[in-house]
């Protein structure tokens, strides 16, 4: 629970919040507001009753002292006290605002300053016009006849005592506020569409329902069929995962909507979050997941044609320990497998360059900034077209097997388990 301010810590985040220019400057532009619809009032109310407010009594010859009833006399006290609620009512106009303002986003600050200073100009306008007559003259008993423009107003309201204007300015400062909260609750919540936006809504719900019925009329009841999470190894592509599955329509009873994100990690691969993975790595021996090979992958050596190791003259083994070995992220598979290969042949690389992924590695080896080590399948189409070429590896092999993996205690879906029978099927 949000500790509560003392009253002098509040005076101190005050004093610290009129330090800030921006906060002066919502201040400014509140003062202004709000002091102009109070100038345009007394400016209508000079300009319509003038005697009210004392302006014009000079200029005519004194009448005879009129015969004061009780509902002349003005109580100052009352009036008083009126005034000073009234300016009360009028204040929280001001922290309505800065609560709107505080609530909406900061895109829509000034826009809300705007609507707060424009909710007094207007409401005082047309309060003074009708809203008043409405509200507090005789009338039917629903709404009120009387006093529209605060014409042929008594000098004070009924039997209060209450100046009449005070009373008035008392009345539409709550008036005031009411706008401002009703106002203010569409901040956010509202939008309001164009006329493009109104015919393309159109175009969208019907689409939307044809997709549906494509949907409907593709895939039958008993089709295991919906989107699963996946990941897989860096240099695993979805197309090459999703070769596992037969093409032939009548072969493939499952429709799946697989989500690709790399890479998988060793601790992501033993938490139940996944539905499945593909990974490239040593065959996986595991108590709390399941594997399923799928396949064995090669891993070449590759550089460009031109480059000088491609057609090596003498010792091989003893010249590639001073060539330039292109390697992806320490986490990749291929490259833990690699490093694991140079060990069992006690090699030692002196010039090596880590880059960020497969594909960096790939394109700087086609620029011939070095040899590179990859995968076969993310480098076929390069060696195919001769833009790259195998390099000789002096060591012994090392096997990388193509494993699609789960975890045991996670429940599967029909489609999940439509896929993995599939696969076990078809391999």
């Amino acid at each position: 629970m949000e500790k509560r301010l003392s009253f002098s810590q509040k005076l101190v985040r005050l004093r610290h919040r009129m330090r800030d220019p921006e906060w002066r400057k919502y201040g400014r532009v509140l003062l202004f507001g709000k002091l102009t619809g109070i100038g345009l009032i007394f400016l209508l109310a000079v300009f319509m009753h003038p005697e009210m407010i004392g302006f014009g009594a000079h200029a005519q010859a004194s009448p005879p002292p009129p015969d004061l009833k009780g509902n002349d006399i003005v109580n100052p006290i009352n009036t008083v006290w009126t005034l000073l609620a009234a300016f009360l009512v009028f204040g929280m106009q001001v922290g309505f605002t800065m609560l709107e303002a505080g609530f909406c986003r900061s895109r829509e600050t000034v826009n809300v300053l705007m609507e707060c200073v424009v909710d007094t100009c207007l409401c005082g306008l047309l309060f003074y016009a009708w809203g008043f007559a409405f509200m507090f003259s005789h009338g039917n008993g629903w709404i009120g006849q009387h006093w529209f423009f605060l014409q042929n107003a008594p000098a004070t309201y009924e039997t209060t005592g209450v100046a009449f204007l005070a009373f008035w300015l008392f009345q539409f400062a709550f008036a005031d506020t009411c706008s401002t909260i009703t106002s203010g609750a569409m901040i956010g919540r509202t939008a309001w569409m164009t006329d493009v936006g109104r015919r393309m809504l159109d175009y969208s719900t019907r689409l939307l329902a044809l997709a549906d019925e494509a949907k409907a009329a593709v895939h039958s009841q008993t089709t295991p069929s919906g989107p699963e999470r996946a990941r897989g190894s860096p240099g695993v592509s979805p197309a090459g995962c999703s070769s596992a599955v037969p093409n032939s329509p009548s072969a493939r009873p499952v429709d799946l909507d697989l989500a690709f994100r790399l890479p998988i990690s060793n601790r992501r691969r033993s938490r139940r979050v996944l539905d499945l993975a593909f990974v490239v790595d040593e065959r996986l021996l595991s108590g709390q997941l399941t594997a399923r090979p799928l396949g064995t992958e090669e891993i070449v050596m590759v550089a460009s044609p031109d480059y000088h190791f491609v057609n090596p003259s003498g010792d091989s083994l003893a010249n590639f320990t001073e060539e330039r070995v292109l390697l992806p992220g320490e986490g990749c598979p291929f490259r833990q497998l690699f490093e694991r290969a140079l060990d069992a042949v006690h090699i030692r690389l002196r010039n090596t360059l880590t880059l960020a992924s497969i594909e960096a590695t790939k394109k700087c080896a086609v620029a011939g900034m070095g040899m590179a080590v990859m995968p076969k399948m993310a480098v076929a189409l390069e060696l195919e077209s001769g833009r790259l070429a195998p390099a000789p590896w002096p060591g012994l092999g090392f096997p990388a097997c193509v494993q699609m993996i789960r975890h045991r205690k996670r429940s599967a879906s029909g489609a999940l388990k439509a896929l993995w029978d599939l696969a076990e099927q078809s391999f």
